[in-house]
């Protein structure tokens, strides 16, 4: 399934594939938790960077919420637990993830 994927500036990008990520991310207080992403699309022209939609997780109606302070953002379940943590690196906000060698993914064209 191809798709286009619109990026800040208003260009946009060709996906090639739809599927799930697994990613170890890390909390700020050190706890892992398993993260499984669905219908993520893979667009190799990123190459190894990677893009996480907060639209996405706010559309899974989930209860999810999103909280920052100056130099990392903090995503939280509907409990308050937080789930992921990013920090922020340059311009741009990176999960902070366990093994990132350990990274799984299954995908359908």
């Amino acid at each position: 399934m191809k798709a286009t994927v619109r990026l800040g500036d208003d260009s946009g990008i060709e996906t090639c594939g739809r599927g799930t990520v697994v990613i170890f991310a890390k909390t700020s207080i050190r706890h892992v938790y398993s993260v499984y992403l669905e219908r993520v699309l893979w667009v190799p022209s990123l190459g190894s960077c990677s893009l996480l939609s907060w639209r996405a997780i706010v559309s899974l109606g989930k209860g999810f919420s999103l909280a920052s302070s100056r130099k990392d953002i903090y995503i939280y379940r509907e409990n308050k637990t937080e789930v992921i943590w990013g920090k922020l690196d340059g311009q741009d906000y990176v999960v902070q993830e366990e093994k990132e060698s350990a990274k799984k993914m299954t995908y359908q064209q």
